[in-house]
């Protein structure tokens, strides 16, 4: 009586120190989680900082190419504008050429019309064919001069019916011949003075060919230096455009990562949350068979059971195991499970039911363990995917921060491991409860 008062008091003192472990355990975990949520804010607080920092470097380089493009669009009006005001020039001087034009086509035609002609070539040869006259009236008057000399001296002494109608003759023909001297004299001053105009005209003339072929080939310049600035104008837009987009998509990209580290933080939390729960179940499995299996005899069918389903819950209590050993550990300890349910059935202390509420719980938890591994499957395919199709610099920096959280939440889950097995340390050998 009194060995069993103190095995009783042995195992209420050890079913106390686990209680206290458990919740020693379950601060500790909630502690660790908090620190790992807030290292997680802060991580993902400095790659928005950071995303940030990369927007207004952008917009910085947005300003420089809109700046740039600015200085492009001033130095294509200042052309535009030095272009236009030598086309003015250019206008004006060819004004003017057409106007010397002009102005020579009308002596010209003056020319024809005061001499009768039908060219300006007949027109120079009337000119010469007046010259001649000239020097032959000229040649005339002296003639008339040594005649009236003659006349005049007492060698020849005509008579008066003889000297009257040659002196008429002679004055009427000294007067046609001044009239024509006359003529000659403003023919000629007019010819001067046209042909000091022609020869202006046509120095004007020649200048503002000149001029207009200095013209024409600035005007060439400046087109080609318009078409190369238009050109580089485009360039410069489409630099621009181009890198609008590799920085709207660059944005994307970090939008799309900052949102998939959040949803895989969230999961490896809910996975923390699950490996909780799994202790717990763990624990509970314990706490509702110790009283039932607490009488087992070693020559009992289920012995060699609860033996191993105490190892294996002993190997379950580490949290870092592997899910794949872990599940295979499940399966074998169900097979185990049936193979002794198949053998109890019927066994006078009645131990049935509780070997098939086991088994169900069982298969609960090997479900449970199969979706976990589905989602560390799926998460390792999403991962690989991501790396191998997208190699940018901004993604593997990205990718490094999230290895490096990844190594930070692996380093927390280890003190975390640490933590669970100074807490929940082994039951008392001494106890004859097996788990």
């Amino acid at each position: 009586m009194i060995s069993e008062t103190g095995e009783n008091m042995e195992l209420q003192n050890d079913e106390t120190e686990n209680e206290l472990q458990l919740e020693s355990a379950a601060i500790l975990m909630q502690q660790q989680e908090q620190f790992a949520s807030k290292i997680m804010k802060q991580n993902l607080e400095i790659i928005k900082k950071e995303a940030e920092v990369n927007q207004l470097e952008n917009k910085t380089i947005i300003i420089g190419l809109k700046e740039e493009i600015s200085k492009y669009q001033a130095e294509i009006d200042e052309l535009t504008k030095q272009n236009n005001d030598l086309q003015l020039q250019a206008k004006e001087s060819n004004s003017n050429a057409l106007l010397s034009e002009s102005k020579l086509k009308t002596l010209e035609k003056r020319i024809i019309n005061e001499f009768g002609v039908e060219s300006i070539e007949k027109g120079f040869e009337s000119l010469q064919h007046l010259f001649r006259c000239q020097r032959e009236l000229e040649s005339a008057k002296i003639v008339i001069q040594k005649l009236q000399i003659e006349l005049s001296s007492e060698k020849i002494k005509p008579t008066k019916n003889q000297i009257e109608p040659k002196r008429a003759e002679n004055a009427e023909l000294i007067h046609k011949m001044q009239l024509t001297s006359d003529k000659i004299s403003d023919y000629e001053a007019q010819i001067k003075t046209q042909s000091d105009e022609i020869l202006n005209l046509q120095k004007e003339l020649a200048a503002a060919q000149t001029q207009n072929q200095k013209l024409s080939e600035l005007n060439n310049t400046l087109s080609e230096q318009c078409k190369l600035l238009k050109s580089e104008l485009n360039q410069t837009k489409f630099d621009f455009e181009q890198s609008s987009a590799e920085i709207t998509n660059l944005n994307d990209r970090i939008r799309t990562m900052i949102d998939e580290h959040s949803v895989e933080l969230k999961n490896r939390k809910m996975e923390s949350i699950n490996e909780h729960r799994r202790l717990k179940l763990i624990d509970s499995i314990g706490d509702r068979c110790e009283p039932s299996f607490a009488a087992l005899d070693v020559a009992s069918p289920l012995y060699d059971l609860f033996r191993k389903l105490s190892s294996f819950l002993k190997v379950s209590s580490n949290v870092s195991i592997n899910n794949e050993i872990l599940q295979g550990s499940f399966t074998d300890l169900l097979s185990e499970v049936r193979s002794v349910a198949d053998r109890s059935r019927g066994y006078q202390n009645g131990f049935a039911p509780n070997v098939q509420q086991l088994i169900n719980t069982i298969e609960e938890k090997n479900k449970e363990i199969s979706e976990l591994k589905e989602e560390n499957e799926d998460l390792k395919s999403r991962s690989d995917f991501l790396e191998q199709n997208d190699v940018s610099p901004n993604y593997a920096a990205a990718l490094k921060k999230i290895q490096r959280l990844e190594t930070e939440n692996k380093s927390l889950s280890s003190m975390n491991q640490s933590l669970r097995s100074m807490s929940l340390s082994p039951r008392s050998p001494s106890s004859k409860v097996l788990f």
